[in-house]
C-alpha cells in the first residue's frame, strides 16, 4: 500500500506543479499585455476628421508633458451649457458623436477628448495621462466657448465614466452622468479573470471610482444594463452605494453594455439634465 500511495502523492504533486506553472504563465502573459487589454485604441477612424458631430470641429490642445491633445467640439447656441464627454477604452470618438447628437441638436456645446492613441492621435494612453488631458480640456472650455453656460455637465461611458468621475471631483460640473460604470477596474478584470490577482497586478491602473465618488458635489446619474457581460451591473451598484446625493440609478432590465439607447436612456438623461440644471 505504501508504494501506491506513494506514487499518488508524486502524481499529484507533479500534476500540482503542472498548473502552478501554467498559472504562472498566463498570471504572466496578463501582466505584459494588461496595457493593451485597458487601452485596445480603435484606429478604425482619423482622430483628426470630425466626423458625425454638429457644428463640429477639431481643437488642437497641449498637454503637460508636451503630447498634443485632440478634441471634437462643437459649440453652444444661445448660451447653453456644454457637455464634456469621455469615451470607453477603445476610444472610438465617431460613435461617441453620435451618441451626443441629441445633445447638440437641442443647443448643447459639446466637447468629446480624443484619448491618446486612438485613431493616430498622439501619445500613449494611461490612467495619469488621460486623467491629466481632461482636465486640460476641461480648464479650456471658457475660451473653447466664451459664452457656454458654466460650470459644464460631464458624462463617460465605461472606462469613460471613471474619467468622468476622476473630473467631477476635481472640477465643479453641474451634473455627471456615468453609464455603464465600474467601480474598481480591477474587480472587472478579476470577474473576467478570477484566477489572475487583478488587484494585485493593477497596481499602475486602478481608476478606483469608488474611491473618488464620496467626493462628488453634483448631481448624479448612473445608467446600467442587467444583461451587461462586460461590466457587471454590480459594478454601478456599488458605485452608486458608493455616491453621496442627490442621485439616481438606473437599470435597464434589457440593456447589455453598448446598447442602452435603444432602451430609453437618452429619454432619461434629456429628463435628468433638465431637471439637474
Amino acid at each position: 500500500m505504501k508504494p501506491m500511495r506513494h506514487r499518488l502523492l508524486r502524481t499529484m504533486l507533479t500534476l500540482g506543479g503542472f498548473a502552478l506553472v501554467l498559472w504562472i504563465a498566463l498570471v504572466g502573459l496578463l501582466l505584459l499585455s494588461r496595457h493593451e487589454r485597458i487601452y485596445p485604441q480603435s484606429q478604425s477612424f482619423d482622430a483628426a476628421e470630425v466626423d458625425g458631430l454638429p457644428r463640429g470641429r477639431l481643437a488642437r490642445l497641449t498637454a503637460a508633458d508636451g503630447t498634443p491633445i485632440l478634441a471634437w467640439v462643437a459649440p453652444p447656441v444661445d448660451g447653453q451649457p456644454v457637455m464634456l464627454h469621455f469615451t470607453g477604452n477603445a476610444g472610438h470618438v465617431p460613435s461617441m458623436a453620435r451618441h451626443v447628437t441629441p445633445l447638440a441638436i437641442r443647443g448643447w456645446g459639446v466637447a468629446i477628448l480624443v484619448p491618446r492613441g486612438a485613431g493616430g492621435a498622439p501619445g500613449a494612453p494611461s490612467e495619469e495621462a488621460l486623467i491629466g488631458d481632461a482636465l486640460t480640456l476641461y480648464d479650456a472650455l471658457p475660451s473653447l466657448f466664451p459664452e457656454a453656460a458654466s460650470p459644464p455637465a460631464v458624462w463617460g461611458v465605461s472606462l469613460g465614466a471613471a474619467l468622468a468621475t476622476a473630473v467631477a471631483v476635481e472640477r465643479p460640473v453641474s451634473a455627471a452622468i456615468l453609464e455603464v460604470p465600474f467601480a474598481q477596474l480591477c474587480s472587472v478584470a478579476e470577474h473576467h479573470y478570477p484566477w489572475s490577482l487583478a488587484c494585485f497586478l493593477l497596481w499602475d491602473e486602478r481608476w478606483d471610482s469608488i474611491d473618488r465618488i464620496p467626493r462628488l458635489e453634483a448631481p448624479l446619474l448612473i445608467l446600467a444594463g442587467e444583461r451587461d457581460r462586460t461590466v457587471p451591473v454590480a459594478e454601478a451598484r456599488r458605485l452608486f452605494a458608493a455616491a453621496p446625493e442627490p442621485k439616481e440609478l438606473i437599470v435597464y432590465p434589457r440593456g447589455a453594455h453598448n446598447d442602452l439607447m435603444r432602451y430609453g436612456a437618452m429619454d432619461d438623461v434629456l429628463e435628468f439634465l433638465r431637471v439637474a440644471r
